[in-house]
């Protein structure tokens, strides 16, 4: 039986010596990626806050003709609407020409 070739240990240690070194270049990819990939996300946070992802209710609504209340006024509306209940006065509706309803849903048994 023929031993190994006398330079194989040397190509093998090369090869493992190469595979160690991509491995290296590969973990330092990947950390460049995961900071890049946290930027990103803090950033898209950031316009997300900001607004700046998608048009505003406030936009939708200028551009589609209707109005639009803040939530400043809804509060407001919110706190005089409570106001008048506390002072014996009914709330002023806030649609006088629609009227709620109550829906009766029957269920079988």
């Amino acid at each position: 039986m023929a031993g190994p070739r006398r330079g194989w240990p040397g190509v093998l240690v090369d090869r493992v010596h190469e595979l160690f070194a991509f491995a290296d270049r590969l973990e330092c990819r990947l950390q460049k990626a995961t900071a890049h990939v946290e930027r990103l996300t803090q950033s898209i946070l950031a316009k997300a806050f900001h607004g700046e992802l998608v048009p505003t209710e406030a936009d939708l609504a200028e551009a589609e003709g209707r109005t639009f209340e803040s939530a400043e006024e809804l509060l407001a509306r919110i706190r005089s609407a409570e106001d008048a209940v506390a002072n014996g006065a009914a709330p002023k509706p806030r649609h006088p020409g629609k009227q709620r309803t109550s829906t009766v849903v029957k269920t079988r048994r």
